[in-house]
Order: C-alpha cells, then sequence, then structure tokens
C-alpha cells in the first residue's frame, strides 16, 4: 500500500468519524422535531427544522468529500466500494474503517427511521387538522370519516356549519 492510499484511506476514516458525529446530532433534532411536533409548538418546530437543515447541509457537504475521496482511490460510491477499501487498507486502518462504516450505515438507519415517524406524527396531525376544519366548515368534506355502530364508514349528514367564518 502506498502512503498515498494511507492518507487516503485515514482521511476517509476521518470523514466518516465526522460523518456519524453529525448524523447523533441530527438524531438528536429529530427526536425534538417529534416533541415539537407532539406538543404542536409551531415556535420549535420551526427553530428545530432551520436546525435540522443545517446538519442535512453538513451532511451533504461531508458526503461529497468522502465520494471524492473514494474517486480519487477509483472505489464505487456503494458498499463494494467501501469494501474494496477497506480490503487495501492495512490491518491496523481496516478495522476502524470497518467499524466506522457500520456505525454510519446504523446510525444512518436510525434517523431515517425516526423520520419516517415524524412524517407519520406530521401526517396525522394534518388530517386531524383537515377534519376539524371540515366538520367546523359544514362537514361535507371528504376528509371527514364518521363510523356506525357496525365500525363501517359513514358520510356526515347535514352541511351544517358549527362556526362562523
Amino acid at each position: 500500500m502506498t502512503e498515498m492510499g494511507n492518507t487516503l484511506q485515514q482521511q476517509l476514516l476521518d470523514i466518516l468519524g465526522q460523518e456519524v458525529a453529525c448524523i447523533e446530532e441530527l438524531f438528536d433534532v429529530l427526536h425534538r422535531e417529534q416533541e415539537a411536533l407532539a406538543l404542536r409548538d409551531a415556535d420549535a418546530l420551526e427553530a428545530v427544522v432551520a436546525e435540522k437543515q443545517t446538519m442535512i447541509g453538513r451532511l451533504e457537504r461531508l458526503q461529497r468529500d468522502r465520494l471524492a475521496l473514494m474517486d480519487e482511490g477509483d472505489y464505487g460510491h456503494d458498499n463494494d466500494g467501501m469494501a474494496a477499501l477497506v480490503a487495501a487498507a492495512p490491518e491496523a486502518l481496516s478495522g476502524d474503517l470497518t467499524a466506522a462504516w457500520r456505525q454510519f450505515e446504523e446510525r444512518l438507519e436510525q434517523c431515517q427511521f425516526q423520520n419516517q415517524i415524524n412524517g407519520q406524527v406530521l401526517d396525522a396531525t394534518a388530517r386531524q387538522t383537515r377534519q376539524a376544519l371540515s366538520l367546523l366548515l359544514g362537514g361535507g368534506g371528504t376528509d371527514t370519516e364518521l363510523y356506525n355502530r357496525d365500525g363501517a364508514k359513514t358520510a356526515p349528514s347535514g352541511t351544517r356549519s358549527y362556526a362562523k367564518v
């Protein structure tokens, strides 16, 4: 292995460490986003969304740096490329690279899962808001779902408005 290769692999290890740290921060931000959504705290949500966008921008820059290094070493951008890079690394560095890559993938998966949860909370809140508005404006909206004694969906009866607009 050449000195340049060792340097490339060490640089990649450093970037992976930065990516993992950034992803862990993003995970914390996603938890705060979920709390803000659950509390319907618009101010907290606005702040956390701005922080999330900053973290995502940082992750994108780190990813570009990582991919540029992999290009420099003529490695693919996928798991096979990472496996080839690890295989070419000195033994002392290959274990650290493998561990960092696994940690990166695991933390990224956790963030993706938390983001999906947040999306579901947001969708449910939006649906509830549409249903409440539909009821207040006469109940004729298609978003209002009512059920009879048997659990079957029924259309809302009448177009009576419960609020003045």
